[in-house]
């Protein structure tokens, strides 16, 4: 096989797979219908002036493992009706952690530096291995001169 359409499907080959990663990585995850019962649930309770129970039920969301920004934020939310700020700080962080570009969220931020999620920070290194792949396919005649 020609030399050329190695190194051309080579490339597209790679474009493709980083493609794919960044699509997979860009889906919403999953939550079941339970988790989203009583996460329906938290808010009403936090609706109803219940703060406690919301908090109840926000915190079995998160023991459960649920990593979703908007328990952890509106956790915070409960814990400041609550008058536990220092609880309801470390909520709102881990909030911003999870979805720093949320503008709800990133206005609980003191900081002027939203910081990269993990990610954003797959996608910059998968467009880095895409650029890097074009390079190689435009310079090789340069590489394969033998």
């Amino acid at each position: 096989m020609n030399k050329r359409i190695v190194f051309v499907l080579g490339a597209l080959l790679l474009v493709g797979a980083g493609l794919f990663i960044a699509w997979q990585l860009a889906l919403p995850t999953r939550v079941s219908n339970a988790d989203a019962e009583t996460f329906a649930r938290a808010n009403q309770a936090y609706e109803k002036e219940n703060y406690q129970a919301a908090a109840n039920l926000y915190q079995q969301l998160i023991s459960n493992g649920v990593e979703n920004a908007e328990v952890f934020y509106n956790l915070g939310v409960t814990y400041t009706a609550m008058g536990n700020a220092n609880q309801a700080e470390e909520m709102y962080a881990r909030a911003r952690e999870l979805n720093p570009r949320a503008t709800q969220i990133a206005q609980t931020a003191n900081a002027a530096r939203i910081p990269l999620t993990q990610n954003e920070m797959a996608l910059l290194a998968f467009a880095a291995i895409e650029v890097c792949a074009i390079v190689f396919v435009l310079m090789r005649p340069r590489i394969l001169k033998t």
